[in-house]
């Protein structure tokens, strides 16, 4: 049985009530914390396995996000060690809540640090260029405010969630001047921005990067205008699955917001929350180790403590859709 807590960070997931992997990632932790030290079970086994039936639950709704992949490799390898481990009820809800908010502090520093990194590319008299929203890029932002710079923001719509509006609204307010315009006119928005800078669910051992649908269209326009274009991801971005050849997992979020109704007969309606852009179209990724070229990727996966019995569940996980 499932965890209070933890179906309701599942319906947030299958709603997309999130601002980006960060965000995500925080609820996901403190859902799982609360239910590791408030559920009522009797013994060492019976909580490790509930706290398995959680994390199966939350592998049944997130698509390819690579923060909570590996934060559930996280998760089950402090599963797997309680299981091993000759310690009581009270130490084994300890340990996985302090394994679990150690990750989540991980986060919160790495973030930080790109703050401080990414601040360090912009200039005075910048226009900076986003699209569909991220933590990573609005702490770029606000640290590029607080250090007194003075710059403007381009943004748009981001549809179908339309994540770009919280976006704009929130640069607004740090007093940064913003353009906003819907996605279409990327193409007319783009050209005289300083770089194009957005966030990541997923970055592979090749280089590509997984992203809100539309920014492939933007990275495009930043190309042919002579625009760096820089994702700013921390590490846990970066999904070592893909060393192995694991394929990532795309959602299609169902026709509702693309066309209301029913679609004429032998008309199918796509709605993919996400895209791949390759490898060549990204200038660098902002990470809190530093700016990393896309051709090194795969240098900072090596060495990721990966659960064996996690990968197991990824074999079947690939080939199910995502539960909406």
């Amino acid at each position: 049985m499932v965890s209070g807590n933890v179906n309701e960070f599942c319906d947030k997931v299958r709603f997309n009530k999130f601002g980006g992997a960060a965000e995500m990632v925080e609820s996901g932790v403190y859902s799982i914390v609360d239910d590791a030290r408030g559920c009522d079970v009797k013994d060492v086994n019976e909580f490790a396995d509930l706290m398995e039936a959680n994390l199966d639950a939350i592998l049944e709704v997130i698509p390819s996000i690579a923060p909570m992949t590996n934060l559930l490799h996280v998760f089950m390898n402090s599963i797997d060690a309680v299981r091993s481990k000759d310690i009581g009820l009270d130490e084994s809800r300890k340990e996985v809540s302090a394994t679990l908010k150690g990750y989540l502090d991980r986060q919160s520093k790495s973030l930080a640090k790109i703050g401080l990194i990414g601040n360090q590319m912009i200039k005075n008299g910048d226009k900076i260029a986003t699209y569909s929203t991220s933590g990573s890029v609005m702490g770029i932002i606000k640290t590029a405010v607080q250090s007194g710079k003075t710059f403007e923001a381009v943004v748009t719509e981001a549809r179908p969630a339309n994540e770009g509006i919280r976006t704009m609204k929130e640069i607004a307010e740090l007093g940064v001047p913003v353009t906003f315009g819907i996605d279409a006119i990327l193409g007319y928005l783009l050209p005289g921005c300083s770089m194009f800078l957005v966030g990541a669910d997923v970055i592979t051992s090749t280089g590509e990067v997984l992203v809100k649908v539309g920014t492939y269209y933007g990275a495009l326009v930043a190309r042919e205008n002579n625009i760096p274009f820089y994702v700013a991801a921390d590490t846990s971005k970066f999904d070592p699955m893909t060393l192995d050849g694991f394929p990532l997992k795309i959602r299609d979020k169902g026709p509702d917001t693309v066309y209301e109704g029913d679609a004429p007969e032998g008309v199918e309606v796509l709605n993919p929350s996400f895209e791949l852009i390759p490898t060549r179209l990204v200038t660098g990724y902002i990470t809190e180790l530093g700016l990393i070229h896309p051709g090194s990727a795969d240098s900072v996966m090596r060495g990721s403590n990966l659960s064996d019995t996690l990968v197991g569940k990824f074999n079947k996980w690939v080939n199910k859709p995502t539960k909406m």
